[in-house]
């Protein structure tokens, strides 16, 4: 019962709207503690948020651009030992054959000529090859041209060599 004492005692106090005068004051202390504290973790989060996509966007370009390790691939034998074989044998192939049309007989100047030309040629296409496996390594389609540029220069050097056997003959 002594609370309902209190009540009856104190019943203008329990029935005043307004609160004291120094709640407000109270009231904007406790924002503006609260409000720094915010502010403070907002901007820690900034950073953090500034920090990670900066770390994100490294990781993109360091996996987008080429590599350094990459920059040194020269030829496909340096990407694996099979491509090595492939062209060991087709360089040795060339070479031989290069070989034999140098120390060929002509019967015609310009024809031997034409065919240092197109052999020359044929390098120079390798070369933009390989600036372009420097540049793209492990990238199928160069691999697979520099394959072809052998097929295809073995080919040739075979056909000379075949034609002159047969003029020969």
């Amino acid at each position: 019962m002594k609370l309902e004492e209190v009540i009856k005692n104190n019943i203008d106090t329990f029935n005043s709207d307004e609160p004291s005068d120094n709640h407000f004051d109270k009231f904007r202390q406790k924002l503006r503690k609260s409000s720094n504290a915010r502010e403070l973790y907002s901007l820690v989060y900034r950073v953090a948020v500034v920090f990670i996509l900066i770390i994100m966007i490294t990781g993109v370009f360091y996996l987008v651009s080429p590599k350094e390790h990459c920059r040194s691939v020269k030829t496909i034998s340096h990407i694996s030992e099979e491509l090595q074989e492939v062209e060991t044998y087709y360089q040795s192939q060339i070479n031989f054959s290069c070989k034999k049309i140098r120390n060929m007989n002509f019967d015609d100047k310009t024809e031997k000529k034409f065919v240092l030309s197109e052999l020359k040629e044929l390098d120079a296409e390798l070369r933009e090859l390989r600036d372009d496996l420097k540049e793209y390594p492990y990238d199928d389609r160069v691999i697979n041209a520099i394959i072809n540029y052998y097929q295809l220069k073995l080919e040739f050097t075979n056909n000379i060599l075949n034609k002159n056997v047969t003029n020969n003959i």
